[in-house]
């Protein structure tokens, strides 16, 4: 290809089929290969700092413990999860993960310490 033939003149050359050419422009490099998984005891922020799951709880609680129906807070406790992670992202700044939540809601439920 360096010399100006084409692509597809080349493969036929060689006997290699057209699907089974993938040229790239860039070499790719593989450093290191890790399984990414799950964050275990915290979350991060949006600004990069750990939160930790304690104080997440804490929030539970927080929101769990109100009693008052004039309180816009009241209202959190029938969120679903993807509405509450996303409530944390927009009001705290925590990036959780709505499946995260749920397990922390489904942990604290089953602990009876939120009802």
């Amino acid at each position: 290809m360096g010399y100006g033939f084409s692509t597809s003149y080349l493969l036929r050359i060689f006997g290699i089929t057209r699907s089974s050419y993938y040229r790239r422009k860039k070499p790719v490099f593989f450093l290191k290969k890790t399984k990414p998984g799950r964050r275990r005891n915290y979350c991060l922020k949006t600004n990069g700092e750990k939160f930790e799951d304690k104080e997440l709880e804490k929030l539970f609680k927080d929101i769990y413990s109100r009693v008052n129906p004039y309180e816009p807070e009241y209202y959190l406790k029938v969120l679903g999860s993807k509405k509450l992670s996303k409530y944390f992202l927009n009001e705290f700044g925590i990036i959780v993960n709505h499946k995260k939540v749920h397990r922390m809601r489904k942990k604290l439920v089953s602990t009876s310490i939120i009802k």
